[in-house]
Order: structure tokens, then sequence, then C-alpha cells
């Protein structure tokens, strides 16, 4: 019995508040507006945060470069998915079709999501992992708002 999937978009790229202080990562939504955080690196957050305000990063970043050559050179990334758990960390591949043959790569979640992004293509996550790890949305909480002080 094969695996069952669901369709994630990026709600958005935050920094997470952690015991070891701040940490960036992609807040992926399902349709039923489940949040699955994940934590990725700090330039990884950045590219992908760029790219989806539409803003040119100079010089290109990596996975803007790697992208660029996939398609230059007619590769096709068909999805991204996270399909996996292990000792706390997600695991993720896509598929790209090459020369019209799909192939598989592994590599870390955030890789893979900034190549669907860039493509427009799915980004799908195991619904086992969306039920035991996502929150729902309603349980997002954000930085608490400073009361002003009333000037003297």
């Amino acid at each position: 019995m094969s695996e069952k999937y669901v369709e994630v978009k990026i709600f958005e790229v935050v920094s997470l508040v952690t015991p070891f202080g701040p940490v960036p990562a992609l807040l992926l939504e399902d349709n039923q507006e489940r949040i699955l955080p994940v934590v990725v690196g700090r330039e990884v957050a950045n590219s992908i945060k760029a790219f989806i305000e539409g803003r040119e990063e100079e010089p290109t970043d990596i996975w803007t470069l790697a992208y660029n050559i996939l398609s230059r050179y007619e590769g096709e990334v068909k999805q991204a998915m996270i399909y996996d758990l292990k000792e706390k960390r997600f695991l993720a591949k896509m598929i790209l079709n090459i020369k019209g043959e799909d192939v598989e790569f592994k590599g870390r979640p955030s890789d893979t999501i900034s190549f669907a992004i860039r493509a427009n293509k799915p980004i799908l996550v195991a619904e086992r992992i969306m039920n035991e790890v996502s929150i729902p949305k309603s349980q997002l909480k954000s930085e608490p708002e400073r009361e002003e002080q009333p000037q003297s």
C-alpha cells in the first residue's frame, strides 16, 4: 500500500523561539490549516523569503544557481516530498525529470522545497507526518506586542 501525501504551501518564513535562541523555520500549511514547522538554515530561509517576496538576491545564491543550471539543460522539477521523520529530523526528496526520465534525489527539506517553489511545483508531506507533528494554525503564537509606556 502506498503512502498518502498532502500538498502544503509555505505559510511563512519565521524565526522560532527555542530554548537555544531563535532559529529560522518554514511554516508549511495544508488545506486543513495544519502547520508543520521545518527548521532550516539562515541562508536558505533568507533565499526562500527573498524568492517568495519577488526580490532578486545578488549575487545569486546556490539554490537559484542550481535551479537555473537544471532548467538550462532541460531538467524539470516535478515535486518535493517530506517522506519520513527519523531521530527528530525530516527526510526529504525531490523528483526531477531529466531527459524524459524521472529521477529521485534525496536532500534536506529546505533544499528540496527551495527547488519546488522556484519551479512552482508541489510540496508534499506524508499524511502520517502531518498527523504526528503538525499543529493547528489557530495555536500559532506570535511575538507578544510590547505595551507602549505612557509618556510623562
